[in-house]
């Protein structure tokens, strides 16, 4: 213990310093301020490489959106945006939700202004409305796949029977015969007229998780992976 008291006492001695006031600094306060200098450093090189990361993403985003500007003339934005607002102000006519306020709503993505007016049945029709509207756009414009169509529950918010009946009566009318449509319900006499037409689905305690045909469709997922991958690496090597 006295060996290790006089090398401690011996390295005090050799590495002591004076503060700005003349009074001995330990070696435990300059490697402290060691430390510090040292963390100091390292946050503000860090720092330095989040900023020149996050200005090199801005930059990118303003190029992204100044090609994204070039896609469609100003008249044909024009005409989707008229187009738009035709159909969503007719479908929110036939769902019978005139109490949404539609007067902010210029564009397709005005989504967000739909909000806040109208009561919580209404502004659930009134967000079909829309969401009808885009998937009738993207079916007219005809430059992008047309996805399924899920609709979740179309009840939501306890429709009145007659809102109902408008509801499940503009989904039949509206969506392209050559379009896929997913409609998850509650068993209803409603539905009748719909069910007629579909391929239904009924759902028991495995909902939709088949044992009996995961390999099956194991497989197939396999292959569709398997052929986007090849289709992928064409893509790239014929860029290159």
């Amino acid at each position: 213990m006295n060996n290790i008291r006089a090398r401690i006492k011996e390295i005090n001695a050799k590495y002591r310093k004076t503060d700005k006031t003349g009074g001995a600094r330990s070696l435990t306060e300059i490697v402290d301020g060691f430390a510090s200098q040292s963390v100091q450093r390292n946050v503000e090189g860090t720092k330095a490489t989040k900023q020149s990361l996050s200005k090199d993403a801005e930059d990118k985003q303003k190029e992204l959106k100044k090609d994204q500007k070039k896609l469609l003339s100003k008249a044909e934005i024009k005409d989707l945006s008229n187009l738009f607002i035709g159909l969503l102000t007719e479908y929110i006519h036939k769902l019978n939700a005139k109490g949404v306020n539609l007067s902010k709503v210029k564009h397709p993505t005005d989504y967000n202004k739909l909000f806040g007016s109208g009561g919580a049945a209404e502004g659930t029709r009134a967000v079909l409305a829309y969401q009808l509207a885009i998937f009738k756009l993207i079916d007219h414009s005809k430059n992008e796949v047309l996805s399924p169509l899920v609709i979740d529950t179309p009840n939501q918010q306890e429709q009145a029977i007659r809102n109902y009946d408008r509801i499940i009566d503009l989904i039949t009318e509206c969506i392209p015969k050559h379009s896929q449509l997913i409609l998850c319900a509650m068993d209803n006499s409603q539905l009748d007229s719909f069910r007629e037409k579909s391929n239904n689905i009924l759902l028991d305690d495995d909902k939709l998780l088949k044992k009996d045909k995961y390999e099956e469709l194991s497989n197939e997922v396999s292959e569709i992976i398997k052929t986007a991958k090849i289709g992928y690496n064409n893509r790239v090597n014929s860029d290159a």
